[in-house]
């Protein structure tokens, strides 16, 4: 018969029962957050004050924002360290015999036992924690920061934290149901934690290790593993408008799903479980295989990036070490070495595997370096050509892989040409070997595939220089490819601090510009480039070269500088800087020139050779082989200068300027 026992007084019991963890808790979460925050705020608003004058109150209240965020590692590293201690002191009595026969004696059902010790332990964080993020409220209050425009933002970072908790936790209780020893639960439930980092480092360096195509990409490692999702979410966190309402929704059901496997385990797992290391005989020979996979494979990957390039050698210690790890797991469970024949069975299947794995890869059977969707498959495409085009378009994504953003934001519609060109291409990719990716005679193009699905594919190709260069060419005669190449909207959109300018004579000069004239400078800048042709702009001659230092980031304190080429018909923008002070230098003269020195090097080799040319007849004829256009252009010319060799202009008004030598003149010296 079932007490009726209220579930309010067991909770109550409880937490009497284990005091010093709410206690405990309290006190991390406190420095974590009020005793931290506090002491940050007042030394950001200090430095504001000493250091950055024109840190405005909007800018304060987008650091304080981003502070007390998911981002905050203190309040992360916090979160994962209570649920690993609520959840194993609340279920270490399954680690007991004399406490498993007491509780299982109990007139409650086990399930509903197992229900009140967790919530009773869910709440021994969520309470402390919100009560700790109200007084974090208070400090922004105190300090007369703006909060208020961001009051969904500061809910969705509370449900969030309480979120992860909650994966954290439920995975820490599976752990301690699985096992019969507090230590086996601890290791399991921090494998459960990190083994998906395990699991995705491990595709990810095969993929690198054998594909040609791989565009190594942010995500498996978030979807496998609940520390590197947490990590990404105080990434994305600075974004006010990221909120994937499908992929929180999709943690929470990982949550509901692991507590239904709990009601499960509390009302199968054996009274005799308990000291046993796994708690369920049937499971022993599941854990050892899911361990010994991934792990021999980081093995032979690790002996394999340490030198071992040979590739029977990377099978052989993949092999090896999956005996060993399998060998190790069995001692592990009865620390006897004669019980490791028991489950040889066991040790052949991660063998077998491990090697079955390695053969997937190695032969390419699922064909991923000759993948190609259908035409009709495609809503769209984005093609990407590194060394050849310079690519503006998508900055202001700090927190994704730089490579990705680009390609998304180059999205263009399928055209017939450009799919076959994408065909040829591909077509010869299972011919190419990993070494072709350091020929110099190759280059990449980055492509991306859109499917209707909404499935987005990304994959690098490697194709030779002159190939690549003809169907760019096809793709600058595209307007819509053209205006993504050359976007410069969220540029725009970013904090600017610093910016120079730099003319034909490589001078550079520093811009005395505040963040509003950077913008419009920039802001003619980008009508510029938007309305040239771009047919005529890669050919058309340059005049100098704009630098600006710049942050996309919300805290705005990570900063990245950009250059941005100044083209002979960019009017505006060569007036806006006359007018400021700063007229370019257009042209130059060998006349003008005093003498060239030439510095040819090796780089192995410290040793510089000199030659000083001050002869009238020879400056000019090498005058033409200057590196006029030293600055980054729209089209990459890889064969435009001749390696290892500098020239050092001194022009007879004694400024110096230093340039590469264009191929062909060095026949000259």
């Amino acid at each position: 018969m079932e007490s009726q026992i209220s579930c309010i007084k067991m909770m109550k019991r409880d937490a009497r029962t284990r005091g010093w963890v709410p206690l405990l808790t309290v006190v991390l979460l406190m420095i974590a957050l009020p005793v931290s925050i506090f002491l940050q705020t007042e030394n950001k608003i200090q430095w504001a004050v000493d250091v950055l004058p024109q840190f405005t109150e909007t800018d304060m209240a987008i650091w304080f924002r981003e502070l007390v965020g998911a981002g905050n590692w203190l309040t992360g590293v916090v979160t994962v360290f209570c649920a690993l201690v609520i959840g194993m002191t609340g279920f270490s009595y399954l680690h007991s015999v004399e406490k498993t026969d007491f509780y299982y004696a109990l007139p409650v059902k086990r399930s509903r036992f197992m229900t009140v010790r967790y919530l009773s332990g869910a709440l021994m964080f969520i309470i402390p924690y919100i009560v700790n993020y109200g007084l974090v409220i208070l400090i922004a209050v105190r300090h007369k920061i703006e909060i208020a425009k961001a009051g969904l933002w500061y809910g969705r970072t509370i449900a969030v934290t309480i979120l992860f908790f909650l994966l954290f936790y439920t995975l820490t209780v599976l752990a301690m149901f699985l096992t019969g020893k507090l230590l086996a639960g601890a290791v399991l439930a921090v494998g459960f934690f990190s083994y998906g980092m395990l699991v995705s480092f491990v595709i990810q360096k095969l993929c690198i290790k054998y594909f040609a195509t791989y565009l190594p990409l942010e995500g498996i490692g978030a979807i496998l593993s609940p520390v590197k999702a947490y990590m990404l979410e105080g990434k994305v966190a600075g974004r006010e408008n990221v909120v994937d309402v499908a992929w929180y929704l999709g943690i929470f059901a990982v949550i509901v799903g692991i507590y239904v496997l709990l009601l499960i385990c509390a009302r199968f797992r054996p009274a005799e479980a308990a000291e046993r290391v796994i708690a369920f005989r049937k499971m022993e020979g599941i854990i050892k295989i899911a361990v010994a996979v991934p792990g021999a494979l980081a093995c032979g990957l690790i002996v394999f990036m340490n030198g071992a390039e040979n590739n029977q050698w990377f099978v052989l210690s993949c092999l090896i070490a999956a005996v060993i790890i399998s060998f190790a797991v069995s001692f592990s469970y009865y620390m006897d070495s004669t019980e490791f024949f028991k489950l040889r069975l066991t040790t052949v299947i991660s063998v077998l595997l491990v090697a079955g794995c390695i053969a997937v890869f190695h032969y390419d059977l699922l064909g991923y370096d000759s993948y190609l969707p259908k035409e009709s498959q495609l809503s769209g495409m984005a093609v990407k050509f590194d060394g050849i085009l310079k690519y503006y378009g998508g900055v202001g994504e700090h927190y994704r892989n730089a490579e990705q953003i680009q390609l998304d934001h180059m999205e263009t519609d399928v055209t017939p040409e450009m799919y076959e060109e994408i065909c040829q291409i591909v077509s010869k990719q299972p011919e190419r070997k990993m070494a072709d990716q350091y020929d110099s005679e190759l280059f990449r193009i980055s492509v991306m595939y859109h499917l209707e699905n909404g499935r987005k594919i990304y994959r690098t190709y490697y194709e030779e220089e002159e190939r690549l260069r003809a169907f760019a060419k096809k793709m600058l005669n595209r307007e819509e490819y053209v205006q993504k190449l050359c976007d410069l909207d969220d540029f725009q959109k970013c904090t600017m601090q610093d910016g120079t300018v730099q003319d034909l004579r490589t001078n550079e000069i520093q811009l005395q510009f505040n963040e509003k004239e950077l913008h419009e400078l920039f802001a003619l800048y980008a009508e510029e480039l938007k309305n040239a042709n771009f047919n005529q702009l890669i050919h058309e001659h340059m005049v100098g070269e704009l630098s600006v230092v710049y942050s996309s980031a919300p805290e705005k304190d990570v900063f990245t500088t950009e250059y941005f080429t100044i083209y002979d018909s960019f009017d505006s923008v060569i007036e806006y800087l006359k007018k400021a002070g700063f007229e370019l230098n257009q042209s130059y003269r060998p006349e003008e020139i005093l003498s060239i020195t030439v510095e040819t090097y090796k780089e192995a080799d410290e040793n510089v050779n000199r030659e000083i040319i001050t002869d009238s007849e020879q400056i000019h004829r090498l005058f033409p082989y200057l590196n006029k256009y030293a600055f980054g252009t729209i089209w990459y010319e890889s064969d435009a200068f001749v390696q290892n060799m500098m020239l050092s202009v001194v022009w007879k008004d004694g400024s110096t300027s230093n340039y590469e030598l264009r191929v062909g003149g060095e026949d000259l010296l």
